[in-house]
């Protein structure tokens, strides 16, 4: 009877806790029953990375998850309730020609955030996120890039700022679709994705 009431138990328990983190839109890191791989559940969907010695040290480093650093997202900011994940996968237009090239996505600190959040209220928004990019051996003036942002839909009103000696610079958003924001940059730098209300 023991057994069975442990059983029992241990099943509930896997269970309640699968169901849980299926709806979640938050990025964690599980430990596959594969001792050397880890899934990242990322925005809903799962990537399998092999394991890498010092992966958590790298992505501490950058002040990110395991998964915000396999999948170049950033889920939470400081200072930033409720923030759109938000990342970028490539397929970027440079200097006027397709690229495969990949922008890099890093996490800013409280007072950019608090800064971004002063812009959008100002403006009559709220910000979804806010986030460094880098383009790490792409050399460029002219770019189209497309990111990814939890949340958007269709015939949203988006506007996106670059911080600039600082100030907030507005960029040209080229498209807005679902869950999707495509901008054009011109340097890397702090970007602002702001909604406005």
């Amino acid at each position: 009877m023991k057994r069975f009431l442990a059983l029992t138990c241990a099943l509930a328990l896997t269970f309640s806790m699968t169901v849980c983190a299926a709806g979640s839109p938050t990025v964690s890191v599980k430990r596959s029953s594969k001792p050397k791989l880890k899934d990242a559940v990322v925005a809903r969907e799962v990537i399998v990375v092999p394991e890498v010695p010092q992966m958590d040290r790298l992505a501490e480093n950058v002040k990110k998850t395991i998964a915000e650093y396999v999948s170049n997202t950033i889920v939470e900011t400081p200072g930033i309730t409720d923030a759109a994940p938000i990342a970028q996968g490539g397929g970027c237009v440079i200097n006027g020609a397709s690229s495969n090239a990949t922008f890099s996505l890093d996490r800013v600190d409280f007072e950019v955030a608090d800064y971004a959040v002063s812009k959008a209220m100002s403006v009559g928004g709220s910000v979804l996120n806010v986030v460094e990019i880098s383009a790490p051996g792409v050399n460029f003036s002219n770019a189209e890039v497309g990111f990814r942002v939890e949340g958007i839909k269709a015939g949203d009103q988006i506007k996106v700022y670059k911080a600039v000696e600082g100030d907030w610079q507005e960029v040209e958003v080229v498209e807005i679709s679902e869950n999707s924001v495509t901008i054009k940059m011109d340097s890397v730098g702090i970007y602002n994705f702001v909604k406005i209300s």
